[in-house]
């Protein structure tokens, strides 16, 4: 029953072996990740008793509940599985630190001495004995909270585990790294004996102190505390692909608490600008959210957490911008010629000229060109077929007449008018399908307009 005969909380079978001791850890900063490992098997996760995963994140889900983002380490396919952080002692719980001795060999008995020793020398931070010395850190809290829990319910040992843990937290808060998914350990039960609890600095690093009574309900609202923002892209960025197939591409929509709205005002920002036309608009928006380390961070307004969104994202939306840029060049040959307009913010195909059409009355709602413009109003209709290929965008074609009542002859009449400019584009190689004629009686003049389908996520595949 006493400590030292007790095998390490955790430990997977045919660890520590002569083959895994030698292993050596990485000991670099900010490398000393959590590390669980499953008591029992989760079947929907492909998760097994002794299964180990790396903490790579803990936010607040859509539920409300804190949950750890985490690696499998299986060694097969990246992948990622969600736990519950409540969870921690009852499926899973923190696996041992490997090679921990090594880092406790020069952590104690004086961890602060040696930290302090190391920077009057003038060592750089990233120097592995500083990563060493957290590591040992970690390690001593770690096997601190392992014995309370282990021994929950033997007072005998309340003494012992309260001097172990507050002696392991205090390293951990005045040097260490710990995560919150290492740090949360201590709202278990166990690691409050005799009804004492201990006082620790937020989790999450806002500055304020709790105890385990006090902490579970601050770690809700806490500005510091990671949530997910489900209402930005939900289903996946969409980037539009001229010649090509559009793109879904995941998000973890991850931010501090304090950042969520500007987190979404930059997100839905670049996804309404990569859907329009207009290329600078989409390298305005990348520039509003380019992370540290991307070449438009330096030129950026705000440089906070809450606008610094996935590389690999913003390379997409860097080629969409390409791609527009391109065809804007195209473009601007056909408008010089004083045809058509086009607004690239609004994704609307203006008609300068107009198309003619023979007049009718009712009952006859048939649509012919005007003989005396055939020629002009052809032209019109060709160059607008040029540009509706060049962005391959569904377009929607309205047909307008310049009276409304009755209003069935008039629709009719708008509508085989809409529908004649659509088989004219497709006779000049606009792909059938790409265009939707549609009549509008509104009494407001005979006139084309054309203008894009509302964008409809579920007609993405």
């Amino acid at each position: 029953g006493s400590p030292a005969a007790r095998g390490s909380p955790g430990k997977r079978q045919g660890e520590g072996t002569p083959e895994e001791e030698e292993k050596e850890e990485s000991f670099a900063p900010g490398s000393i990740k959590t590390k669980l490992v499953m008591w029992v098997d989760d079947d929907e996760k492909g998760l097994h008793k002794g299964d180990e995963v790396t903490v790579v994140d803990a936010y607040f889900d859509g539920s409300k509940e804190l949950v750890f983002r985490c690696k499998c380490n299986d060694g097969v396919d990246e992948r990622f599985v969600t736990l519950k952080a409540d969870d921690c002692f009852k499926t899973f719980r923190t696996a041992r630190f490997r090679n921990q001795d090594k880092g406790m060999t020069v952590c104690f008995p004086d961890p602060a001495a040696a930290w302090d020793e190391l920077v009057e020398q003038g060592v750089p931070e990233s120097d592995p004995r500083f990563g060493r010395l957290a590591f040992g850190t970690l390690g001593k809290f770690n096997g601190a909270v392992a014995f309370a829990v282990d021994n929950e319910g033997v007072e005998a040992y309340d003494e012992e585990a309260m001097d172990m843990i507050n002696t392991g937290l205090a390293l951990v808060e005045s040097r260490g790294r710990g995560d919150v998914a290492l740090l949360r350990q201590l709202l278990h039960p166990a690691c409050a004996r005799g009804g004492v609890e201990i006082e620790f600095n937020c989790f999450y690093k806002c500055g304020e102190r709790f105890t385990q009574s006090t902490f579970r309900e601050h770690e809700k609202l806490c500005p510091r505390a990671r949530v997910l923002v489900t209402d930005v892209a939900p289903r996946g960025f969409h980037v539009p692909v001229i010649n090509g197939k559009d793109e879904l591409i995941p998000m973890h929509n991850v931010v501090e608490r304090q950042y969520v709205d500007h987190f979404r005002e930059v997100g839905k920002n670049l996804q309404d600008a990569v859907r329009r036309w207009n290329p600078q608009r989409v390298r305005d928006a990348i520039r509003a959210c380019a992370p540290e380390g991307h070449p438009e961070y330096e030129h950026k307004d705000c440089e906070c957490p809450g606008c610094q969104l996935d590389v690999h994202l913003l390379e997409r939306c860097e080629a969409r911008a390409h791609r527009l840029a391109c065809k804007k060049a195209t473009v601007r040959k056909l408008i010089a010629k004083g045809n058509l307009d086009i607004d690239f913010d609004e994704c609307e195909i203006m008609i300068k000229k107009a198309i003619a059409f023979e007049n009718r009355a009712p009952p006859d709602s048939s649509a012919v060109l005007l003989a005396a413009n055939i020629h002009e109003s052809t032209a019109v209709i060709r160059h607008l077929a040029v540009v509706i290929c060049a962005y391959e965008a569904q377009m929607t074609v309205a047909g307008h007449t310049g009276r409304s009542d009755p209003y069935s002859f008039w629709s009719a009449l708008a509508t085989n008018r809409a529908k004649l400019v659509c088989e004219m584009c497709e006779s000049f190689g606009v792909p059938k399908g790409q265009l939707r004629p549609v009549g509008v009686a509104d009494g407001l003049g005979a006139k084309v307009k054309v203008l894009p389908i509302p964008y409809d996520i579920n007609q993405v595949d």
